[in-house]
């Protein structure tokens, strides 16, 4: 009988050994290697993702670099609403070089989306007064693209010797049709 006891014992053990492998040690290792296969392939999704995030770092990185120079760039252009700016210092080079100055200004429909506003000048003074007025024009913060320039003399001039210098202080007109470059970013008013 102690054989037999022995026997149930070590059958109960052996039995209980099984269970423990099919019902414990068999679960945990399948999801051990469903884990270790899950890893794996986030570890190669991060492979390719990071060289993408690595760019990203750059781009900002170069971003950061440009923007102050964005900021002194969009200077040169005419902002939404600020056209008067423009005009204002149409102005103050005309007064500075003594110059008669008409401005028509054509306002372009908000909806296109057009990079120009167009105007028209129409000057009048001397010669010296007429080019220094056009190289202030040419240093003004604003880019501005000229389309055509007409220099004339006034009619008043017809009867002047061929033999004056054209430094004469006697007025010309000029005729000037432009364009301002403008932006349509509506976050440089905030």
């Amino acid at each position: 009988m102690m054989m037999k006891n022995r026997l149930y014992f070590i059958a109960g053990i052996l039995l209980l050994l099984v269970g423990v492998v099919v019902f414990v040690i068999r679960p945990t290792a399948r999801e051990l290697k469903e884990l270790s296969a899950t890893i794996k392939n986030q570890r190669e999704n991060l492979k390719k993702l990071y060289p993408e995030g690595q760019q990203i770092e750059t781009i900002q990185a170069e971003y950061q670099q440009i923007k102050p120079k964005f900021e002194s760039l969009s200077s040169i252009f005419v902002a939404p609403g600020k056209e008067l700016d423009l005009i204002t210092a149409l102005e103050k080079i005309a007064a500075e070089n003594n110059i008669e100055q008409e401005i028509d200004l054509r306002r372009q429909d908000p909806k296109t989306e057009s990079a120009m506003l167009p105007f028209h000048l129409t000057l009048s003074g001397n010669f010296h007064n007429l080019i220094s007025y056009l190289l202030n024009l040419e240093a003004l913060e604003y880019y501005i693209k000229i389309g055509s320039l007409s220099i004339n003399s006034d009619t008043a001039q017809s009867s002047r010797s061929p033999i004056q210098p054209i430094s004469d202080p006697e007025k010309i007109s000029a005729s000037i049709q432009a364009s301002a470059y403008t932006t349509n970013y509506e976050s440089q008013n905030k």
